[in-house]
C-alpha cells in the first residue's frame, strides 16, 4: 500500500504478484490482491495487463464500491488486452517475414524448439535445406526446376500447407492421440464474439488467421509468416483494425482520451482511406474536445468534411439531429455549471464552489472536467491542507489530461507533496528579518516651497498701501494650486511614454491564494524572460480583490519596449505559464513607478486604464 500511495507502481506490482503467488489459503485476501494489482496497472495505464487481475477478482468477496469498479473496468481492459495480443502477434510475424534468409528459418526453428520443449515434446527431426527468398510460387511435387527435393525446400513445403488449407480447410493432426485429445477440447471451446457498434469490420480480411495450434512443427509455424505481398497487406489490415479497436476501448470504455488520441492518430498514419479513417477522424473530434483542444478538434472536423464529405461520419459531425441537439444542450449546461464552479473557486467562495461541484459531478460525472478546474481545486485543497484529496485531483489531471501542460506541473507537485511537512517545519524554524523599504522623502520638499510666499506676504503689510493686501493672497492661492496640480499630475497620471516603464498584470476579484499562484507560476517559468528582457516579478496589493503582479526589467526603457514585451509574453502565458487561469480573468498594463505610487494611494484602476487607452489607442 505504501508503494501505491507514492505511485511506485512497478514495485507495488512486484509485491502484489508475490502476495498472490504465496497466498493459497485466504481467498478474500487473494481476491483483494488481484483487485489492487488491477488498480495499480490501471493507474499506470497498463490497461491490457490489468485485464487478467480484474478477471480473477471474486466480486462476491469485495466491498460493493470495489466490486462495482471492477465490473466497470473489466470490459475495457479486456478489449485492450485482446487488441494488444493481435497487434503483438501480427507485428512480430510481419517483422520476421521481412527478415532475410537464412536468419528467418533459423529463428522459426528456434521458436519451434522452445515451444516443443515447453509442451514436453521431443525435438523435431531436421530435414536440412534452407528457405529461399521467394515462398510464393505455386509448387509442383513432381516438377522441380531448382534441383531440390520437395521435402528439403522449406518455402515449397510452406506453400503446400497454405494450398491444402485453402482447399480443405483446417484439419488438425489426429494421428497422434495426445494431439487428438487436445484438439478436440480446443474445437469444443466457444469462439468469443467480436465487439459491435461503431467498430468497422476489416476490409476483406478476417481478424485472425486460423492455424492448427496443436501442430508445433517448423512447417506449420513457417506457413504462418506473411511472406507474399498479399498476405503482408492482410497482416497490416489486421494490425490497423486492432489499433482502432484499442483506441475505441480507450475512448468509449476506459475514457482515457489522451491515450485514445494516440492510437487513433496511429491508425491515420497507417491508413489513407476507408471506414477506419472516417471513423477515426470522427472519434478524434470528440477526444480533442474532451481534452480541451478545440483547435485540433476543428482541424479534424474540417479534414473529415473536406476529404470525406459524403461519409456518414462527416454528415453526423455536421448534422443537427435531435440526439445531437440534446447532447449539445447537455454539454452546454455542464460547461456553464463547471465554469461557474471555476469562477467561485477563483473568487474565494470555496464552500459554494465545493457544493456546486458535488452537485454537478452527481449529474454529469467526470466527463466535463477541465484541467484548469481540477488545478484550481487542487490549489484550494492544498491551502486547506487536504493533501489526500489534492493528491487525488493531481492524479486525475495526470491521467485524464496527460498531454496538457498542467500534467507536468501536477507531477512536480506530487513529488514535493509528501515532503510538505518537512519543508514547512524547516521554513518555520528560519529566522527571517525583512529589510525595511527605503522611501524617498519627496513630499517634504514640496511643502517647503509653499512657506516662501507666505514669509514675503508677512513683510509686505508694513507698507502703507492697505488695499493691495486683498488681491495678493488671491494671486498666491491660484499660483499654489497650479503648482500643486503640476506636481500631482505627473506623479499619478502622467504616463511619460519616453521614461522607464513596468509591465503589470491586473488581477481583479481573485482570491489571494490564486494571486500567489500567479506569482509563483511566473517566477518559476524560464519563459518569463524574453530574448531581450530579463524579468523579475513581484506582487502588489492595491485594495481588497485588486492586485498587481509587476514585471520589472532594465530593458523596459520606454513604453514601446514594455509593450513589445507584452506582445511576447501574452501568448506564452496563456499556453505555457498561466495555463490554469482563464485569459479573461487578467489583463496587461504598462505603468511607471510614479504612477504606480499614485495608484497605490488612490487605487482608481478604471481611471488609470482610461488614460492608458487614450494615450495608446488600440493597444489596451
Amino acid at each position: 500500500m505504501f508503494e501505491v500511495e507514492r505511485n511506485g507502481y512497478e514495485a507495488a506490482d512486484n509485491y502484489l504478484q508475490t502476495s498472490i503467488r504465496f497466498n493459497t489459503d485466504n481467498a478474500a485476501q487473494r481476491s483483494s490482491s488481484f483487485q489492487l494489482l488491477g488498480n495499480v496497472r490501471y493507474a499506470a495505464k497498463k490497461y491490457g495487463q490489468a485485464a487478467m487481475p480484474y478477471d480473477s477478482v471474486n466480486t462476491s468477496l469485495s466491498k460493493k464500491a470495489d466490486s462495482l469498479q471492477t465490473e466497470m473496468r473489466r470490459p475495457g481492459t479486456k478489449a485492450v488486452f485482446e487488441a494488444d495480443e493481435i497487434i503483438y502477434l501480427y507485428d512480430s510475424l510481419l517483422k520476421l517475414a521481412l527478415t532475410p534468409e537464412p536468419e528467418r528459418s533459423n529463428a522459426v526453428r528456434n521458436i519451434a524448439k522452445i515451444m516443443r520443449k515447453q509442451k514436453g515434446l521431443k525435438e523435431e527431426v531436421s530435414t536440412g535445406g534452407s528457405a529461399a527468398a521467394n515462398a510464393t510460387a505455386t509448387a509442383d511435387l513432381f516438377g522441380n526446376n531448382t534441383g531440390t527435393w520437395y521435402f528439403y525446400d522449406v518455402p515449397r513445403r510452406a506453400n503446400g500447407f497454405n494450398s491444402f488449407r485453402e482447399k480443405f480447410g483446417d484439419r488438425p493432426n489426429v494421428d497422434n492421440w495426445r494431439r487428438s485429445s487436445s484438439s478436440s477440447v480446443a474445437n469444443r471451446r466457444a469462439t468469443p464474439g467480436g465487439q459491435t457498434g461503431t467498430i468497422p469490420e476489416p476490409v476483406g480480411v478476417e481478424e485472425k488467421e486460423k492455424f492448427d495450434t496443436t501442430d508445433i512443427s517448423f512447417d506449420n509455424l513457417y506457413s504462418r509468416l506473411p511472406i507474399s505481398e498479399e498476405r503482408q497487406l492482410k497482416t497490416k489490415l489486421r494490425i490497423n483494425n486492432a489499433l482502432f479497436k484499442k483506441a475505441l476501448a480507450l475512448h468509449e470504455q476506459i475514457e482515457d482520451y489522451p491515450e485514445a488520441i494516440k492510437y487513433y492518430e496511429m491508425v491515420l498514419e497507417n491508413v489513407d482511406s476507408g471506414q477506419l479513417v472516417t471513423q477515426s477522424l470522427f472519434n478524434l473530434i470528440h477526444c480533442y474536445t474532451k481534452v480541451g483542444d478545440t483547435e485540433l478538434a476543428n482541424k479534424a472536423r474540417r479534414l473529415l468534411t473536406e476529404k470525406y464529405g459524403q461519409s456518414p461520419q462527416a454528415k453526423a459531425a455536421n448534422s443537427n439531429s435531435p440526439e445531437q441537439k440534446a447532447a449539445a444542450q447537455k454539454t452546454t449546461a455542464a460547461n456553464n455549471t463547471y465554469k461557474q464552479v471555476y469562477n467561485l473557486f477563483l473568487e474565494g467562495k470555496f464552500k459554494e464552489a465545493t457544493q456546486l461541484k458535488q452537485q454537478a459531478d452527481s449529474s454529469f460525472g467526470d466527463n466535463y472536467w477541465t484541467p484548469q478546474l481540477l488545478y484550481i481545486e487542487t490549489v484550494y485543497l492544498l491551502q486547506s491542507k487536504q493533501d489526500s484529496l489534492a493528491n487525488r485531483q493531481l492524479d486525475n489531471i495526470i491521467s485524464k489530461f496527460a498531454s496538457h501542460p498542467l500534467a507536468e506541473k501536477a507531477k512536480l507537485i506530487k513529488e514535493v507533496l509528501p515532503r510538505r511537512k518537512e519543508i514547512e517545519d524547516y521554513l518555520s524554524k528560519l529566522e527571517v528579518t525583512r529589510a525595511t523599504e527605503e522611501r524617498m522623502v519627496v513630499p517634504v520638499t514640496t511643502p517647503a516651497t509653499k512657506p516662501g510666499p507666505v514669509t514675503t506676504q508677512t513683510q509686505k503689510p508694513s507698507q502703507p498701501v492697505a488695499p493691495t493686501v486683498a488681491p495678493k493672497p488671491v494671486k498666491d492661492t491660484v499660483s499654489t494650486q497650479l503648482v500643486e496640480s503640476k506636481v500631482e499630475k505627473p506623479s499619478r497620471f502622467n504616463l511619460l511614454p519616453n521614461a522607464s516603464q513596468n509591465v503589470a498584470i491586473v488581477l481583479e476579484n481573485i482570491d489571494p491564494a490564486y494571486v500567489n499562484e500567479v506569482l509563483y507560476s511566473i517566477n518559476s517559468s524560464p519563459r518569463k524572460n524574453s530574448p531581450v528582457a530579463t524579468v523579475t516579478a513581484e506582487k502588489k496589493k492595491l485594495k481588497d480583490n485588486l492586485f498587481l503582479v509587476i514585471l520589472r526589467s532594465p530593458a523596459f526603457t520606454d513604453a514601446s519596449a514594455a509593450y513589445t514585451y507584452i506582445e511576447y509574453f501574452k501568448p506564452v502565458a496563456s499556453k505555457q505559464v498561466l495555463t490554469w487561469l482563464d485569459a479573461a480573468k487578467y489583463r496587461y498594463i504598462i505603468i511607471n513607478d510614479a504612477s504606480l505610487e499614485a495608484l497605490a494611494q488612490d487605487p482608481n484602476m478604471a481611471e488609470y486604464e482610461q488614460l492608458l487607452k487614450q494615450t495608446f489607442p488600440g493597444k489596451f
